[in-house]
C-alpha cells in the first residue's frame, strides 16, 4: 500500500443517468453504454479537514514531507519553516534564514517540554509565530496554514480517459490556438470582424460562467483586473484575457460534467440555476446578459430565462431593481441583430419595466441616506435612456418627467434626490429662466434642519457640475444660504458640503471662483484678496478641516460612506 495522500485516491461517480434511471430494464440495457465513470483528482486542500473533509487531516503537505523523508519529523519541520519564510518574504514580511533556524530550535525544545520525540504540527506553528511574528502573528499563522495544507493536485492516469467537457475543452483550445500552459499568458481578443476570435470570447465566457479556472478577463489595454459588469463587457469591441491551465481546470471540468455533456449545455443549466435563485428582476436580467456573452441567445435556456424575468418583473416593486433591469435590456437590445436575440419580446419587457420603474419612482425617493445613493444611480440610468429617446422609452418620456417633477415638489422627498430632480429639469429645459433659483431658495428657507439643506446642495451638484458652477443665480442662492448661517450650524454642514464639492476638478474650481467673484461683486486680482479677507482666521480653518476629516473617516468606518 502506498501512504501518499495524492496517489491511489479518487472519486468515482456516474456522470450520466444510470440505467436504472432510464425507465424499464430493456431501455436501461440499451443505454448502458452511455454511462461514464470519471476520476476526480484529489488535491491537498480537498484532503484537508480545514476544508470540510471529515476524514482528512489538518496538514496534508506537511505529512507528505514526513512520508517522503522516511518519517523524519525533524527534517519535515525544517523544510516547512524554510518554505514559510520564503512565502512571508514574498508578501513583504521580514523572515530570515536565521529566524527559521531559531524556529526549528524552538520547535524541538517545545517537543521536549511536551514529552514528544520530535516536533509536529503544533510545535511548528507555535515556533513559527514566535520567531517570524514580530507583531504580525496573524499573517504568520495564515502563511503557515497555507504551507501545511499545500495546493498540489493529484494525477490521473491517461487510461482513465476524459469526460466530454474535458474533450471539448482540449479540442477547442487546440483548434482556436489558445495557450494551455501552466504559466500566465495574456491574449487580446478582437470581436469585430473576426469569427475565430469571437468564438474565443464565447468559449472563455462559458468557462467563466461554469467557474472553470482558466481565463481571467482584464481591463482592456491596462492589464488590471476587470471591474466591469456583463453589460459593459457586452459593449466591448476587444477583450484582454490572462490564460493559465492548471490541474484545477480539468478537475472543475470533470465536476461540471454532471451539468451537461457540452459546454453550452452545462453553461445553460448553471445559469438557469442562478436565475432560479434570483430574487429581483435586475438579477434575472443580468443572467440574460451573461447568456448573451456565452452565445446562448438561441437556446431553449434563454427563452426559459426570459420567462423567469417576466415573472420577476410582475412581482417587483423595487425602483432600483426595475430601473437597473430596464437599463440591462436596453443595452441588450443594442446587440439584438448581431446576436439573434428575440428583440420584440425583449422590447416589450423593457417597455413594461420602464413604465413600472417610473410608477414606483416618486414613492422610492421618500427614503434615508443609504437608500438614496442607490436610487440616485439608477435614476441617472433612466435619465440616460430618456436622453437617447430609444424604443424602450417610446412615448413614455412625459411620464418620466412628470415623476421627476413630483420628486422635486413633494416635501417628503429626500433632499439630495430633490436637488438631483431640480437639476434634471433644468438641463432638460423644463424650468423657466430663474425657476431653478426660485425653487432652490424656497426649499432652503423651508427646511427645518440645516443638514437637509446641505443634502439638497449636494444633490444639485451630483450632475454636470462644470455647467452648474457657472450658473450665477444658482451659486448666488447657495452663497446667500451659507452666509446666513451662524458658525455652529455652518460647521455641522461642512462634511456634507466637502463630500459633494471637494472633488471638483481644477477647471471646475476655476469656474466656481469666477462665478463667486461675480456674485460677490469683485473681479480680477480682487478675488484672491476677497477670499483671503473672508478666511483670516487660518488656525480655525485648519482645525475645522481636521475635524471634518475625522468625521468623514468615522462615517467611512461605520457606514462605508466615501469608501
Amino acid at each position: 500500500p502506498n501512504p501518499s495522500p495524492l496517489r491511489g485516491r479518487g472519486a468515482t461517480g456516474s456522470l450520466r443517468p444510470s440505467p436504472s434511471q432510464g425507465g424499464g430494464v430493456g431501455e436501461g440495457a440499451a443505454r448502458a453504454d452511455m454511462a461514464q465513470i470519471a476520476l476526480i483528482p484529489y488535491s491537498y486542500p480537498r484532503l484537508s479537514e480545514q476544508a470540510g473533509y471529515g476524514a482528512g487531516n489538518r496538514a496534508p503537505w506537511y505529512y507528505q514531507q514526513v512520508w517522503q523523508l522516511g518519517g523524519d519529523y525533524g527534517a519535515a519541520t525544517r523544510r516547512a519553516l524554510v518554505v514559510a519564510a520564503r512565502q512571508l518574504r514574498e508578501k513583504g514580511y521580514a523572515a530570515s534564514p536565521a529566524q527559521a533556524i531559531d524556529g526549528f530550535t524552538l520547535a524541538v525544545t517545545l517537543a521536549g517540554m511536551r514529552e514528544k520525540q520530535a516536533p509536529g504540527v503544533d510545535e511548528l506553528v507555535d515556533a513559527a509565530v514566535a520567531c517570524f511574528g514580530q507583531g504580525h502573528g496573524d499573517a504568520v499563522a495564515a502563511a503557515m496554514q497555507q504551507v501545511l495544507i499545500g495546493d498540489a493536485v493529484g494525477r490521473i492516469t491517461g487510461k482513465a480517459g476524459r469526460t466530454p467537457l474535458q474533450e471539448e475543452y482540449h479540442a477547442t483550445v487546440e483548434r482556436l490556438r489558445l495557450p494551455a500552459l501552466d504559466t500566465p499568458k495574456q491574449v487580446l481578443v478582437h470581436l469585430a470582424g473576426n469569427p475565430v476570435e469571437a468564438e474565443q470570447s464565447v468559449f472563455l465566457h462559458r468557462l467563466g460562467a461554469l467557474g472553470v479556472p482558466y481565463g481571467t478577463q482584464l481591463a482592456s489595454g491596462l492589464g488590471g483586473r476587470l471591474a466591469l459588469g456583463p453589460l459593459e463587457q457586452l459593449g466591448q469591441v476587444r477583450e484582454r484575457w490572462e490564460l493559465q491551465w492548471t490541474p484545477a481546470t480539468d478537475a472543475r471540468l470533470i465536476e461540471r460534467t454532471a451539468w451537461g455533456s457540452t459546454l453550452a449545455e452545462a453553461c445553460g443549466r448553471v445559469l438557469r440555476e442562478k436565475l432560479d435563485k434570483a430574487e429581483r428582476v435586475d438579477g434575472g436580467t443580468e443572467v440574460l446578459l451573461q447568456m448573451t456573452l456565452c452565445d446562448l441567445a438561441e437556446s431553449a435556456a434563454f427563452g426559459t430565462a426570459l420567462a423567469r424575468c417576466e415573472a420577476l418583473a410582475a412581482d417587483s416593486g423595487s425602483f432600483p431593481a426595475l430601473a437597473r433591469a430596464t437599463y440591462h435590456l436596453d443595452g441588450l437590445l443594442g446587440y439584438g441583430a448581431a446576436r439573434k436575440l428575440p428583440a420584440e419580446r425583449l422590447l416589450d419587457l423593457a417597455g413594461r419595466l420602464f413604465a413600472r420603474a417610473v410608477l414606483h419612482l416618486p414613492v422610492a425617493t421618500v427614503c434615508g441616506d443609504e437608500a438614496a445613493d442607490e436610487i440616485r444611480t439608477t435614476l441617472l440610468s433612466l435619465y440616460e435612456l430618456v436622453q437617447r429617446r430609444g424604443p424602450v422609452v417610446g412615448e413614455r418620456e412625459d411620464t418620466f418627467w412628470r415623476a421627476v417633477e413630483t420628486i422635486a415638489e413633494r416635501p417628503a422627498t429626500h433632499p439630495g434626490l430633490r436637488g438631483l430632480a431640480l437639476v434634471l429639469l433644468e438641463l432638460a429645459g423644463r424650468l423657466a429662466s430663474g425657476e431653478l433659483t426660485r425653487r432652490l431658495r424656497y426649499w432652503l428657507s423651508l427646511a427645518d434642519e440645516a443638514m437637509d439643506n446641505a443634502r439638497l446642495v449636494a444633490g444639485l451638484f451630483a450632475l454636470h457640475r462644470a455647467t452648474l458652477v457657472r450658473n450665477r443665480a444658482l451659486i448666488g442662492a447657495v452663497t446667500d444660504f451659507l452666509l446666513d448661517l451662524d458658525l455652529d450650524r455652518l460647521t455641522a454642514l461642512l462634511p456634507v458640503l466637502r463630500r459633494s464639492l471637494g472633488s471638483l476638478s481644477g477647471p471646475e474650481r476655476a469656474y466656481l471662483s469666477e462665478t463667486l467673484a461675480t456674485v460677490l461683486g469683485v473681479g480680477g486680482r480682487q478675488v484672491g484678496r476677497a477670499l483671503a479677507a473672508s478666511s483670516a482666521d487660518r488656525e480655525w480653518l485648519h482645525e475645522a478641516d481636521r475635524e471634518i476629516t475625522m468625521t468623514l473617516e468615522s462615517w467611512r468606518e461605520r457606514y462605508g460612506i466615501g469608501a
